[in-house]
């Protein structure tokens, strides 16, 4: 196997990554070359695309973004994206993982070496993290919702929420306008506001970054509202690609709203040949007890931490105990 890093900012990265993406067992709208060039020009951070080749074909690649503090290049988890931007032709085999010879490891070696820091979120198809357990890197498992677009829809929610759903729907009318997306924003924002949290990233990049992916066709803004012209009482951005939708930015006001716009839009999705939404927040409890009732699969995903150098680990250290 051999490795190359590259910039993104080379159109023929970007043309390597998106034949990548096009043939991956791990490809979602959030690994997409539209979404990953819209995350770099809305963080104004440097984008690198690490691939692996075997016989000349990349097989597995992993796109990042770079922070550079001082002297240390740090590698986070992305803002607002649920898992790591990586792309295979195949899973590893547990034979390659025991040899130290997977895409895995040399996508690990390489960036482990490269960065001061390394922190990912593996895709939940990544159930096997002893490439990086046995490289002394630390794992932990985290949660994940997926909700199946199958026919059975309300009949396998919770009874409240099936309750709820069928008193309001009526009351609702489901459209989906990308000139919603502001006001989605709103209510986005405004969830934070009520828990007492800041958002990731601030409204100005926020906006742009939703309109440009909007602009390209990789998001939809979904939304229902009590009066037809009137503002959205709830509202979504999705993701879509790969006959999955993912749950991005949402909001709503207090009330039954969020549970009709999630009932009225699984059942257009699924009309649309969508096969599952990602429902992400099943690791926050007030969140998690909300979704938990429209029934979806709960899954399990990785987080692997590595930092090389000795001051930093010092300092983590430090950190961890205060906490």
């Amino acid at each position: 196997m051999a490795v190359e890093v590259l910039s993104w900012n080379d159109p023929g990265t970007r043309e390597r990554w998106t034949a990548l993406d096009r043939s991956s067992v791990l490809a979602s709208p959030q690994t997409s070359s539209e979404y990953l060039s819209a995350l770099s020009e809305a963080t104004g951070l440097d984008l690198e695309a690490t691939f692996v080749i075997t016989d000349g074909v990349d097989v597995a690649g992993l796109s990042i973004l770079v922070t550079n503090v001082g002297p240390f290049r740090r590698i986070l988890p992305s803002p607002l994206t649920s898992f790591c931007a990586l792309n295979a032709l195949s899973l590893p085999t547990e034979a390659q993982i025991h040899a130290n010879s997977s895409w895995l490891d040399e996508l690990f070696e390489v960036t482990g070496k490269r960065n001061s820091t390394v922190d990912l979120m593996l895709p939940p198809a990544i159930q096997d993290v002893r490439a990086a357990q046995w490289r002394g890197w630390s794992t932990s498992p985290l949660y994940t919702y997926t909700l199946p677009l199958d026919e059975s829809g309300e009949l396998v929610w919770s009874e409240g929420t099936r309750r709820t759903f069928n008193k309001h729907r009526s009351s609702f009318i489901l459209r989906s306008d990308k000139n919603d997306a502001s006001s989605v924003l709103e209510l986005w924002r405004g969830g934070y506001e009520r828990n007492t949290r800041t958002p990731p990233l601030n409204s100005t990049t926020v906006a742009s970054m939703t309109g440009s992916l909007l602009d390209d066709g990789i998001a939809e803004c979904w939304s229902v509202s009590s009066d037809s012209g009137g503002a959205p009482d709830a509202g979504i951005i999705l993701l879509t690609g790969r006959e999955t939708a993912v749950y991005w930015l949402a909001g709503s006001k207090p009330g039954p709203a969020m549970t009709v716009l999630i009932g009225l839009l699984s059942e257009s999705l699924r009309t649309a040949g969508m096969m599952r939404m990602d429902f992400v927040g099943a690791n926050t409890r007030n969140i998690a007890e909300f979704k938990r009732r429209f029934n979806p699969e709960l899954e399990t995903y990785y987080r692997v931490r590595y930092t090389r150098n000795r001051i930093l680990r010092l300092i983590q250290s430090v950190i961890q105990s205060i906490r």
